[in-house]
């Protein structure tokens, strides 16, 4: 185990979510691909019975935050190390590995429509546009686009307005969302969560969308409705968490849903069930994405501030029959439940340091 301070959940956390994984080819028998954050490396978790688990299985970028299937390879992203490792899974080595530039921080990344990255910079306050696919040799970031600054940030204290610090990206058609967490030096909230718009093919900032709440983590785009997209929000961290809907067509907020805990990244399911990770504790929350209405919690790793220990659900997907998986981020661990259940028939895997995000291949 490992303790943990709160404000590493703040700047630290991170998700896969994209939609058409495949699971043929070299991932027809993995059932999970983990980022372990802290020990900078993937971990295998392999069909079978029993469900076996193979760590360290590449070492990829320092604090890597996101994986994320891109044709027949995997793309991972690390945020200290400010780089790009393309996998290929047939021999999981690194095929290729990028430099997106000193002071970056990437965060988390979309594909667009003509197979390119939007990458987000945490640190630099810019979006990236990148090419995954040119020689190593050559510069893999096409354009850069930088976050709005000042008064457009909508800041608390007009004297002392905060940063952007983007955080998750999703592509509907040509137009991307970006959350951004508005944080100020202290990284606390200098201003509302706010989610920017942004025309990919010109390259320009278009719309700003305020938020309801502070602290906004990803935005999630489903396989299924792609005019919803639900931007979670952990506010004061004081158990008040929501997730927001906004609605793609006319780019406003159609639904607050107040889920409470502190709600990370998510999921939403083939039967439109959504899973959400509470970064306040070792929940995994759950609303129906029909009626919005929110489920009961599912305690899986719960912290114990009394030994210092901070744990929280730091990534949470399904496998497409069934299977729910979530990141365990302070005891190092995935657990594996049924969708249909409580949580009381989950088998603990023990995966590696710091997992923070997960690949499930949909079967």
């Amino acid at each position: 185990m490992k303790r943990i301070v709160l404000i590493l959940a703040l700047v630290s956390g991170a998700v896969f979510y994209a939609c058409g994984q495949s699971s043929s080819g070299p991932l027809a028998n993995v059932r999970a691909v983990v980022v372990n954050s802290l020990g900078e490396n993937l971990s295998l978790i392999h069909a079978g019975d029993p469900v076996t688990v193979t760590k360290d299985a590449v070492v990829v970028g320092s604090a890597p935050n996101q994986a994320l299937l891109f044709g027949s390879e995997i793309l991972v992203i690390s945020s200290t190390s400010n780089s790009l490792e393309v996998i290929d899974p047939e021999t999981w080595t690194v095929a290729r590995q990028y430099n997106l530039g000193e002071g970056c921080s990437p965060y988390l990344m979309a594909i667009t429509s003509n197979d390119l990255l939007l990458v987000t910079c945490f640190a630099s306050n810019q979006l990236l546009k990148v090419d995954p696919l040119v020689e190593m040799s050559e510069n893999p970031v096409i354009e850069t686009l930088d976050m709005p600054t000042g008064s457009d940030l909508l800041p608390f204290n007009a004297q002392t307005p905060g940063h952007a610090r983007p955080q998750g990206v999703a592509i509907v058609g040509n137009r991307a969302y970006v959350t951004l967490s508005n944080l100020g030096d202290d990284w606390m909230p200098a201003g509302p969560g706010l989610v920017l718009v942004v025309d990919i093919a010109a390259w320009t900032k278009d719309k700003i969308i305020e938020l309801g709440k502070t602290n906004p983590a990803m935005i999630y785009k489903p396989n299924s409705d792609k005019s919803r997209l639900y931007v979670p929000c952990t506010g004061a961290f004081d158990g008040t968490g929501v997730v927001e809907v906004l609605d793609s067509a006319s780019e406003t907020i159609a639904n607050t849903i107040e889920i409470g805990g502190a709600p990370g990244r998510m999921w939403i399911d083939k039967e439109g069930n959504a899973w959400v990770g509470d970064q306040l504790d070792g929940r995994v929350l759950r609303f129906t994405v029909s009626n919005d209405q929110v489920g009961d919690a599912i305690m899986l790793c719960p912290s114990d501030y009394n030994a210092g220990i901070y744990d929280y659900i730091s990534d949470v997907a399904t496998d497409g029959q069934g299977t729910v998986f979530a990141a365990c981020f302070a005891t190092d661990q995935v657990k594996m439940f049924s969708a249909s259940g409580d949580g009381s028939d989950a088998v603990s895997l023990e995966v590696g340091d710091g997992p923070v995000a997960l690949l499930v291949p949909q079967k």
